[in-house]
């Protein structure tokens, strides 16, 4: 769940009732807002914090692990930044890969780069992961990032394509394309081959809707993560025009969930 700060001031908590006002369906909100529900005859629909009911559960839970994604995309073919699996286990680290060279590590399930850290080496991240009380962490080789291009798709059509546009900011020891750092999102068409991407990683985790993140390095292209969740709390305070694209998102998933 989010902080207290952005729990009380979401943007989505604003745009889902105007989404079932203009779609005409029933609306319901839970739990100081984090829970919507939505109805149309028979059919139903939630929202659980930025997750959408259209989604299979398992489909969402291999969203959410970083390992996991990296290993259905690699054997779907879709070139992806690799991600291993480290635990910090009482004091011992149990891995279950290496990594040469300098590294990124994360934890293994997380958003808006909350915990990322950069690190000579394997070892190191290591050492820093014992210092901590987070289990479970993964391990992925450094990039150097020109490009970080953000795709929302629902069943195999992309509804907005925008790039993180900034000077590059330092989080720590890592450097981040991240709207919640400054980046400004730039709406654009992507490449076909980012396109193609973008929807051959959206099949390999049969999701049906989620944001594919897909960053160039060198001149090539590789998938990031992936977030079955949907967060455009940055995207849709740049100006009205933002916010009335991010209802239509909205509004594109929420009607597809009741069909």
């Amino acid at each position: 769940m989010q902080d207290n700060q952005v729990f009380r001031q979401r943007m989505l908590d604003r745009v889902l009732p105007e989404v079932a006002n203009e779609l005409g369906v029933g609306y319901r909100s839970f739990s100081k807002d984090w829970v919507h529900h939505f109805t149309k005859g028979n059919n139903r629909a939630e929202v659980f914090g930025y997750k959408f009911s259209i989604n299979n559960a398992a489909a969402s839970a291999t969203a959410d692990d970083k390992v996991a994604t990296a290993a259905l995309l690699e054997d779907a073919g879709v070139p992806c930044v690799p991600h291993v699996l480290v635990y910090n286990h009482n004091g011992e680290i149990d891995r279950y890969a290496s990594v040469d060279g300098e590294v990124v590590a994360k934890p293994l399930r997380g958003m808006s780069g909350a915990g990322v850290l950069r690190f000579p080496n394997q070892r190191e991240a290591e050492q820093y992961m014992l210092e901590t009380t987070r289990f479970a962490w993964t391990v992925a080789p450094y990039r150097t990032i020109t490009r970080e291009i953000r795709s929302i798709v629902l069943d195999d059509e992309i509804l907005l394509t925008y790039e993180k546009r900034q000077d590059l900011v330092e989080d720590g020891k890592v450097t981040m394309f991240n709207l919640k750092y400054g980046a400004q999102p730039t709406d654009i068409v992507a490449e076909d081959i980012v396109r193609d991407m973008t929807l051959r990683a959206m099949k390999a985790l049969n999701l049906r809707v989620a944001a594919v993140d897909v960053v160039e390095v060198n001149g090539e292209y590789e998938v990031l993560e992936i977030n079955s969740g949907i967060t455009m709390e940055h995207y849709m305070r740049i100006s009205e025009q933002h916010y009335e694209r991010g209802k239509d998102v909205y509004a594109r998933i929420i009607a597809a969930s009741l069909a």
